[in-house]
């Protein structure tokens, strides 16, 4: 496996896939492989090699992903550079970067692949074989022959899963069956999602991103995390160089969600703030430029809003029912600081083209709920 399929293991098992990891070396837990190779029983695959690696930001940003990085640079050795020997003696110090405080890691190889391994062991999807050494493989067959280095047996792994192929790409299985590869596009995802609250669907996020006016750099405030499927639209549209706060009430949908984010993404990214609370507590200590509330009583926002949102701000309600709608929309109206309020509702229909054949699917997604947007204004004049 090494140090890379190990973390590759990592990847896969926090997906779900089923992954069998051939290692040639041994247990790390047998032989006390952290820090150092246990002496008398250094693999073949080992020997030879430095004993520490430089690590840029290019492998901390992947063990990061993997939540590893911490634990694989707490023993970590800065080098700022290297010296220059040359040949009339004399030393020059030359450093990795024009900015000081920018180095790369010198972490222990042996440390590090017994930090990839055990990470990889607990997870409920991988299983580890130790002291297997590949001697062959048949790529299309997608198969490998390994020896175990203690018994001398011989073993044939095969798989049934195609990894590193194009998107769009098509390949034959082992029945002789075509199969088209494609990456699931973020609706897919959503509709496939495993729930702890209702989604708001597709044809529902789209709108809201428009209507809202959500773009790159914005900051976003979202009430009611659920099973995260909004927090995932609104993150993608405000960028890197935006934030999105989700606020979610309760403890049990925020994990869900926190889990719906990380397979979606590997990890949860740094434009999602996720929060548990009040989101009343967060719109004021945020003062977002948009407010976006998927609660069953939204108007008890209306007032925080109102002071703390910037004018000019928009703020979209998502409710089921009309009586959610009228009473948001009473509320929002009593106050005086909001305007242009508009209440929509999205329908969608699939339609089959098949030669002269054109009409309608017989089934469509039809009422999901009402979207409630208003515009945060200075208080109203007095016009009287």
């Amino acid at each position: 496996a090494g140090l890379a399929g190990a973390l590759m293991a990592c990847y896969l098992g926090r997906r779900g896939y089923p992954v069998q990891v051939y290692e040639q070396r041994p247990d790390p837990n047998q032989t006390r492989l952290r820090g150092k190779p246990a002496r008398g029983r250094e693999s073949e695959g080992s020997r030879g090699r430095s004993i520490n690696l430089a690590l840029s930001v290019r492998g901390v940003h992947a063990l990061r992903r993997a939540g590893l990085a911490d634990a694989v640079l707490k023993g970590a050795v800065p080098m700022r550079g290297r010296m220059i020997h040359s040949v009339d003696e004399r030393l020059s110090f030359q450093p990795y970067s024009k900015n000081p405080a920018e180095f790369i890691n010198s972490v222990s190889r042996a440390g590090l692949n017994a930090t990839l391994l055990e990470a990889a062991n607990a997870m409920p999807d991988v299983r580890i074989s130790y002291d297997h050494r590949c001697i062959d493989a048949d790529l299309d067959a997608a198969s490998a022959t390994l020896v175990n280095t203690r018994t001398d047996a011989a073993v044939t792994a095969r798989g049934d899963i195609l990894i590193g192929a194009e998107d769009g790409s098509w390949v034959e299985a082992s029945t002789g069956t075509m199969l088209l590869l494609l990456r699931p596009r973020l609706a897919d995802y959503i509709l496939k999602m495993k729930r702890a609250a209702q989604v708001v669907y597709p044809k529902d996020l789209g709108p809201i991103l428009v209507y809202a006016d959500i773009g790159p750099g914005m900051t976003v405030v979202e009430g009611g995390t659920g099973s995260g499927a909004l927090t995932l639209g609104l993150s993608r549209a405000v960028g890197p160089s935006g934030q999105v706060v989700s606020v979610e009430i309760r403890e049990d949908h925020g994990a869900h969600a926190r889990k719906a984010i990380e397979r979606w993404y590997g990890e949860i990214p740094e434009n999602i703030d996720l929060r548990i609370g009040d989101i009343s507590d967060t719109v004021a200590d945020v003062a977002p430029e948009r407010i976006v509330l998927d609660l069953p009583e939204p108007w008890h926002v209306l007032e925080t809003a109102s002071e703390h949102q910037p004018p000019g701000g928009i703020l979209c309600a998502y409710l089921p029912t009309v009586p959610q709608v009228q009473t948001t929309v009473e509320r929002a109206r009593e106050m005086g600081t909001f305007a242009e309020i508009e209440v929509k509702e999205f329908l969608a229909r699939d339609w089959n083209v098949s030669g002269r054949s054109v009409r309608p699917e017989h089934t469509m997604v039809g009422h999901t709920g009402f979207l409630v947007f208003m515009r945060k204004t200075d208080s109203a004049p007095n016009l009287l």
